[in-house]
């Protein structure tokens, strides 16, 4: 029983992409997120002026400000996302075959095409898992696996826990008694 606890908990703090590479998962800290999130601010509905109640009203329907919200909460998530691969993952083991960060064969490409990539740094971490050694599906999963060790709920995990609620058919869950008839 320990031993399945034991290997419960290594299973949530690593992480294995389908071409092999082992992140080692790390918690990063909510205040950073917090933080990142409220460092860029959404913008405000502009104001309309409704004849009909002679005064003026926030228009959240306007075409400009739709466009300006979400390219705001694209940078947003775009932020914490880089901030959960920065200091959420390290690299546990490389296969043969996926250039390491640290080489130039990866990046050489994508300069050629038009994408910058840092020299060196945790930002080069970040491009190197973003556009070259994490691809497809296993992205998303390692953020959420990386958003699980720190503690924040998914929305797989909020959906897993919803279905373990008994439903109104089956009554309160205080007194068994149901709620509908």
């Amino acid at each position: 029983m320990l031993q399945e606890m034991e290997l419960s908990s290594q299973e949530l703090d690593t992480f294995t992409t389908k071409r092999g590479i082992v992140f080692k998962l790390e918690q990063v800290s909510r205040y950073l997120v917090m933080d990142i999130s409220e460092s860029i601010p959404l913008p405000k509905p502009p104001m309309v002026m409704i004849e009909d109640k002679g005064r003026e009203e926030e228009n959240p329907n306007d075409p400009d400000y739709i466009d300006e919200l979400r390219r705001a909460n694209l940078k947003k998530g775009t932020a914490i996302t880089n901030a959960y691969l920065a200091l959420g993952t390290k690299v546990q083991s490389l296969p043969p075959g996926i250039e390491p960060v640290e080489s130039t064969d990866w990046s050489e490409v994508l300069e050629e095409i038009g994408i910058k990539v840092p020299i060196k740094g945790r930002a080069r971490y970040v491009a190197w898992m973003r556009y070259y050694a994490v691809p497809g599906d296993d992205f998303e999963q390692l953020i959420g696996s990386t958003m699980k060790v720190g503690a924040i709920t998914t929305e797989e995990d909020a959906s897993k826990a919803e279905k373990s609620f008994r439903s109104d058919a089956e009554g309160d869950t205080t007194t068994g008694v149901p709620t509908r008839e």
